[in-house]
């Protein structure tokens, strides 16, 4: 990275202006209850963080609610909401800034960055005696808030005190990491109610690998790979299974709730892929490189969404939420039922169910590009593999560069187009397939019983074929993603099932996701700017091919008020 700096590459230096500076990156708003808005900062400044904000009791209900009671640092900005304080001072404050800090110092080199992360790790790991609330937001706040820290304390562990690291890893496996063992080993394994596997345990898993890599456990490591490999098989359904019913491939348990939060969990999932690769082990080819699908799939979805709201776009049997969910039955809302996937009808007057819709639609919505993993993801699957990836392409030519958002981000300034140059093995038997056991044959085609993903849109091909030249001189050569080639048996469902996941991840602030986050002005034409331009002159464009017909009955039907 120091390198291409150093040589004014211009991908790496458009996203080091956007992490120092806050250049392009789009700015998250809380509404504050007397009117107006506040949100965290953009930048990444060397002095004048208002943090470290720790908290010694940390108690925080759905949504990201602070607990009655529940204390906010002295030092909180006063502009801030104060209903989710300790959210925001442990999530959008301090741990969000401890991963930037840390990229920075490697950018820049001064080690005022790098004493920045240490007083914010240290401050928590010293401060923090208590944290909850474990049937509510606890264990989720508490992998947000342990993943980054831990990924950041990594970066700078050349630099740290004496006794700091050991002092984090045991505040986190004394009380943070207990939080997510249980909402794992009692809420997932012993409640088993289907479709619980989403972007929590997405966290959890990357947090406690996260961990393990910092404190050299190896138990703790090989704990999450599990979380990891189970939640890719049930999150990343294969269109089988008893709850997997209709879905297509790529289809996640969350793409029908919103796309942002399907960002949440595939963001996680990609970045602890990506903590594995550096170990050694090979994630991403989990579940028969479901990962590679749903990146696919839900880039296809956001790019028919910024192109015009473009509905020729989308795979059959998805429509856009906007101008298409019928009217509700009278005196009810909709609401998206997370056991069911399905859209239901419940009473406006007390939230009780009314009826579900079975409309054999999949409405969508929530649709947006956030900063989580698309890079890693593409730069393994396309960089190292060789894959294509053009739906993909398409979103990251037009959204680049990825900034750093709560636990996901700075993909552009650590990834992108680095696989050539530090590892391109290409086409081979083991970078296809897992350890080698597998080879490319009829798995994804209808001959082996599973619909195949659409053709890519004329637009995201177009897109994809300057971005590929630009990023990789892939330009017409590798292996398209969508039927994903791979062998192997696809999984079965087991019959494991789990607690339904809450309506809402918890504090993110939907009013301020709703439309298309801001496109960076930096990025050079020759790049990804130009592959957007592919997708804007194409936005009309029809596929050639269309998925298998959803059937009218399907469960895989229903809304959020998230």
């Amino acid at each position: 990275m120091r390198e291409r700096l150093r040589n004014s590459n211009n991908i790496q230096t458009a996203a080091r202006d956007s992490l120092l500076y806050g250049t392009g990156v789009k700015q998250k708003n809380y509404w504050l209850p007397g009117g107006g808005t506040w949100a965290p900062p953009t930048n990444c400044p060397a002095d004048g963080y208002v943090g470290p904000l720790p908290i010694s009791k940390v108690q925080i209900k759905w949504s990201g609610i602070s607990a009655s009671g529940g204390e906010c640092p002295g030092n909180y900005p006063v502009q801030a909401p104060r209903s989710n304080c300790q959210h925001i001072s442990l999530v959008e404050l301090d741990a969000q800034m401890s991963y930037k800090m840390a990229m920075a110092w490697h950018v820049t080199g001064d080690d005022r960055y790098a004493n920045k992360v240490l007083q914010i790790v240290d401050a928590h790991a010293s401060t923090n005696k208590e944290w909850g609330l474990r049937q509510e937001n606890g264990p989720l706040e508490a992998g947000w808030t342990v993943a980054t820290m831990a990924r950041a304390l990594e970066l700078v562990r050349s630099k740290a005190w004496p006794g700091l690291i050991d002092r984090f890893s045991n505040w986190a496996k004394a009380v943070t990491l207990p939080q997510m063992d249980y909402y794992y080993d009692v809420l997932t394994k012993q409640q088993q109610i289907p479709n619980h596997f989403g972007n929590w345990h997405a966290t959890i898993a990357e947090a406690m690998m996260a961990v393990g890599v910092l404190a050299n456990d190896r138990g703790r490591y090989n704990k999450g790979v599990v979380i990891f490999h189970d939640t890719v098989k049930h999150y990343l359904k294969w269109g089988k299974g008893s709850f997997a019913q209709n879905r297509i491939l790529g289809e996640c348990s969350e793409t029908m709730r919103d796309l942002y939060h399907v960002q949440f969990g595939l963001g996680s999932l990609l970045q602890a892929a990506e903590i594995a690769w550096q170990q050694d082990d090979d994630l991403y080819s989990s579940d028969n490189y479901a990962l590679a699908a749903a990146m696919e799939l839900h880039a296809r979805i956001t790019n028919a969404w910024d192109s015009n709201r473009d509905a020729n776009m989308l795979p059959q049997g998805f429509k856009f939420y906007e101008g298409n969910m019928p009217a509700p039955p009278a005196g009810t809302r909709w609401q998206f039922d997370m056991q069911k996937q399905r859209w239901a009808a419940v009473y406006t007057s007390n939230g009780a169910w009314h009826s579900d819709l079975w409309d054999g639609v999949k409405y969508l919505l929530g649709i947006g590009f956030l900063p989580t993993g698309w890079e890693m993801g593409y730069n393994h699957f396309v960089g190292r593999l060789g894959l294509k990836m053009p739906e993909t392409a398409a979103l990251l030519a037009r959204s680049w560069p990825e900034w750093q958002e709560m636990q996901w981000g700075l993909g552009t300034i650590t990834h992108a187009n680095t696989a050539q140059s530090l590892w391109r093995d290409g086409i081979k038997d083991y970078t296809l397939c897992s350890n080698g056991r597998r080879r490319p044959s009829t798995a994804g085609t209808e001959e082996d019983g599973q619909g195949v993903l659409q053709v890519p849109s004329v637009a995201a091909q177009s897109a994809a074929a300057a971005f590929g030249t630009a990023q990789e001189g892939q330009g017409g050569d590798g292996l398209y993603a969508d039927p994903l080639l791979l062998a192997g048996d696809m999984p079965t469902d087991d019959g494991v099932s789990s607690l339904a996941i809450p309506e809402l991840a918890g504090g993110y602030d939907q009013p301020a996701m709703k439309g298309s986050p801001a496109e960076a002005t930096n990025a050079p034409a020759e790049t990804r700017v130009g592959a957007a331009g592919a997708v804007a002159g194409t936005a009309a464009a029809t596929d050639q091919q269309q998925m298998p017909e959803v059937a009218s009955d399907s469960g895989v039907v229903g809304t959020s008020t998230d």
